[in-house]
């Protein structure tokens, strides 16, 4: 009876949505593979992000890869995990009844203001804040930092 009850709840869920939800965690992992591999890899193609040109020498958006690299691939990660977590809520019948306006609301409110706290600090500024910089290159963009503060 336990079986058929289990058997049954699977029927009435909506796969569609549960699909949505699997797919999303898949991205999710995917753009957090690549985050960490471009923080923690040492060879050229794991830095992609990472600005060559001194900071007295650059033009107008020359530091968006590391907004890129740094800021925007983790918050995209962080996304599609919230986005999978919603549509795994909802493909329960019952938890979307009771729970998924309440939790859909809060996570969506939640996510824009993440979003829009990762845009302005990474949005049109040659240096991050230090906190986004892997150990290996904060001192050098600390000093970057002084740098431009002193002109």
């Amino acid at each position: 009876m336990g079986v058929l009850s289990v058997g049954a709840m699977i029927v009435r869920m909506d796969l569609g949505s549960l699909l949505a939800s699997l797919f999303c965690f898949a991205v999710s992992l995917v753009l957090l593979l690549t985050a960490a591999w471009s923080r923690w890899g040492s060879s050229k193609v794991a830095r992609w992000w990472v600005r060559r040109t001194p900071v007295e020498r650059m033009g107008f958006m020359q530091s968006s890869g590391e907004a890129v690299g740094l800021g925007l691939v983790p918050y995209l990660a962080q996304l599609m995990a919230c986005v999978g977590v919603v549509a795994a809520l909802y493909a329960h019948p019952r938890v979307r009844e009771a729970l998924f306006t309440p939790v859909m609301w809060t996570v969506v409110v939640a996510e824009v203001v993440l979003g829009i706290v990762v845009m302005v600090m990474v949005s049109n500024r040659y240096i991050l804040p230090l906190f986004f910089y892997p150990g290996w290159l904060r001192h050098q963009r600390r000093a970057e930092r002084d740098w431009l503060r002193t002109r």
